[in-house]
């Protein structure tokens, strides 16, 4: 079974190539990997890659079906931020749908998986990824749908104190709803914060993965993207098919061996 442990990355698909792709896992060396698609870049096979099912409504298409085939005994992160309407948008009902008939095809298809649900976000503000979040878990339990083997969320916040309020909240939450499931963070930075902030928030992760309160965690970003305008966060910066270390780069791979 490949389960996601650690820090990983998240490697953004916009404007990315498999040849650049491969240059920032081999600078990075995470434990494990994702890119919000069902597929990993081509070649980039040195490094474990966590398939994320974006919301599962075309799930019987040639991508999932290929996918069904080529990653038995993986985790499965399910849904990107389903309580945004530019994001997975979709409704608690529907991802309880989506999760049954997942479970189903890859029981039928004869796998081993894991899944992990829902990737909430946890720090903005206009939307309640926790209420949303709620509603899918009474409606799962009602379906007699077993917990997830994982919970992931995402914990991108501009300040420390932002993050750890945040948390807060996801332990008030956990303590009634978790069920013991692990979490990973699957995505998580102090957002264009500076280099300082980064670092804050990068140890105080690595601090709970040490204690095991996180499973696993994702880096946000791996390098400057086109889709999100958070150049601080980048652990690489890009030139051509090359990618070189940023400082704080540098520190998340001393601290990424550490663990």
């Amino acid at each position: 079974m490949i389960r996601p442990t650690g820090w990983g990355v998240s490697i953004q698909p916009q404007g990315m190539t498999s040849e650049r792709a491969a240059a920032i896992v081999a600078a990075l060396e995470p434990r494990w990997y994702h890119n919000w698609s069902l597929e990993p870049f081509d070649g980039v096979d040195v490094t474990p890659f966590v398939p994320l099912m974006w919301d599962g409504l075309r799930r019987m298409t040639p991508v999932f079906k290929r996918a069904l085939t080529e990653l038995p005994g993986h985790t499965w992160m399910l849904f990107n931020e389903p309580e945004r309407p530019e994001q997975s948008n979709i409704s608690p009902a529907q991802a309880m749908n989506v999760t049954r008939a997942f479970v189903g095809d890859q029981w039928r298809a004869g796998n081993e998986f894991q899944w992990a649900a829902p990737g909430i976000s946890l720090t903005t503000t206009d939307h309640d990824g926790l209420a949303w979040l709620t509603e899918f878990a009474q409606l799962c339990r009602r379906m007699g749908l077993s917990r997830p083997s994982y919970w992931h969320v995402h914990l991108n916040a501009a300040s420390l104190q932002e993050l750890r309020d945040a948390w807060d909240r996801w332990q008030a939450w956990y303590a009634t709803w978790g069920a013991c499931a692990p979490v990973i963070v699957s995505e998580v930075c102090a957002q264009n914060a500076p280099l300082s902030t980064q670092l804050a928030v990068l140890n105080w992760v690595h601090h709970r993965l040490l204690n095991q309160q996180i499973a696993a965690a994702a880096w946000f970003i791996a390098a400057p993207s086109t889709f999100v305008d958070w150049p601080n966060a980048a652990l690489c910066e890009m030139d051509g098919q090359r990618a070189t270390l940023t400082p704080l780069g540098q520190v998340w791979t001393a601290t990424r061996s550490a663990r």
